[in-house]
């Protein structure tokens, strides 16, 4: 049961609430002020919309489907250590049904 430990259901709160954090390692410097304006925010509570309004996309606040290749809001991620796979609820259901046929 090794393996289940590493799949987890991707919780858009906590990404949304470390997302100051990564960027100011990505983008050390914050040349344009995006980091400046994520601080301003109270990023416990505000909505994903409002901080993909300053990044300007998705991708530091939704989980992108590894097999349909769009963005979600919820699904699940497994992680290994050597890679990370990201499924949404959509892609798992269908998983499912193919391995119950």
């Amino acid at each position: 049961m090794r393996a289940l430990s590493r799949i987890q259901r991707f919780n858009q709160r906590a990404q949304i609430a470390g997302v100051l954090r990564s960027w100011q390692q990505q983008y050390p410097g914050d040349k344009d002020g995006v980091a400046k304006k994520l601080a301003a925010l109270n990023l416990k509570r505000c909505s994903p919309r409002t901080v993909e309004k300053i990044i300007g996309n998705k991708s530091w606040t939704c989980l992108f489907c590894s097999a349909c290749t769009e963005y979600h809001d919820d699904g699940i991620v497994f992680d290994d250590g050597d890679r990370t796979i990201l499924l949404c609820g959509e892609c798992l259901t269908i998983a499912s049904k193919l391995i119950e046929a």
